[in-house]
């Protein structure tokens, strides 16, 4: 066998060899990028879930109003009310604000009187 016809085949062999890598890395590359892509997706909706999660699990505080009260005095009104926690978390360090709107009968202008409440403590959570 002539030296020349070996080096021309053993040439082609590399020369197949190098198309087949060329083919098996851009085959590579792009299952890489759809892996980063679904990698990508699944992390903004862990993201989303755990946002969500950390939205529902929080105090949620309500008002519940009773029924309003005259006293033996037409002056004096009482408006009992009570705060509740209706979240899954205590509420801690909680302030709340009230503000009354009364309209004068000598005027007609209203007067707004705010009440500060300051609850030091957890509230009562409502179970359902």
């Amino acid at each position: 066998m002539d030296t020349n016809v070996v080096i021309a085949f053993l040439t082609g062999v590399i020369a197949i060899a190098t198309i087949v890598y060329v083919v098996l890395t851009a085959r590579l590359w792009k299952e890489t990028k759809k892996s980063a892509d679904a990698a990508t997706k699944s992390a903004e909706a862990a993201k989303k879930s755990a946002d969500g999660t950390a939205a529902l699990y929080r105090p949620f505080i309500g008002l519940e109003s009773l029924p309003t009260e005259r006293l033996s005095s037409n002056t004096i009104w009482e408006f009992p009310s009570k705060l509740w926690n209706y979240g899954t978390l205590p509420a801690s360090h909680l302030s709340a604000s009230f503000a009354f709107y009364t309209e004068s009968a000598q005027k007609a202008a209203t007067r707004s009187r705010p009440l500060k409440v300051r609850v030091r403590r957890n509230l009562p959570q409502l179970r359902i």
